[in-house]
C-alpha cells in the first residue's frame, strides 16, 4: 500500500517536473529562430555586416535575454570597416546557444543542470548592389 502511493507520488512528481521545464525549452528555441532570422534580414537588407547588424543584435539579446554565438559562412569582402555581400550573393548565418536547465533548485545549494546546446542556421541572399 505504502510503496504503491510512493511510485504514484513519483510519477506525478515527474510528469509535473516535465511540464515545467519543456516550455521553457520551446520558448528558448523559438527565441533562437527568432534571432537568427532577424539578424539574416538585417544582412540581407543593408548589404554587410557593420554597427546596425550588431545593434540589432544587442536589441535582440536583450529582448530575449540570450547571448548567441555567431558565426557566418560566405562570400563576405571587407571593406571600409565593414564585411560587405554583394547582390545575389548566398550566405548563412549559425547562432549556437548553450540552456541550462535546472532539474531541482535547493535553497542551499545550485542544483544539477542539464546543458543543451541549441544551434539554428539560416541561409540569405544578399539585397544590396555595391558598386566598387
Amino acid at each position: 500500500m505504502y510503496i504503491d502511493a510512493l511510485i504514484s507520488s513519483m510519477v506525478i512528481f515527474s510528469l509535473i517536473l516535465c511540464f515545467t521545464t519543456v516550455p521553457e525549452i520551446l520558448v528558448r528555441r523559438q527565441d533562437l529562430d527568432y534571432m537568427a532570422k532577424s539578424l539574416v534580414r538585417v544582412v540581407e537588407t543593408y548589404g554587410c555586416i557593420d554597427g546596425r547588424f550588431y545593434a540589432a543584435l544587442s536589441e535582440l539579446e536583450g529582448e530575449t535575454g540570450m547571448k548567441a554565438e555567431v558565426r557566418w559562412d560566405g562570400n563576405f569582402t571587407y571593406r571600409s570597416g565593414a564585411y560587405r555581400i554583394q547582390l545575389r550573393e548566398r550566405f548563412s548565418l549559425e547562432l549556437s546557444y548553450v540552456h541550462e536547465v535546472r532539474v531541482i533548485t535547493p535553497l542551499f545549494a545550485e542544483g544539477p543542470a542539464i546543458r543543451m546546446e541549441m544551434v539554428r542556421k539560416v541561409s540569405g541572399v544578399g539585397c544590396y548592389f555595391w558598386k566598387d
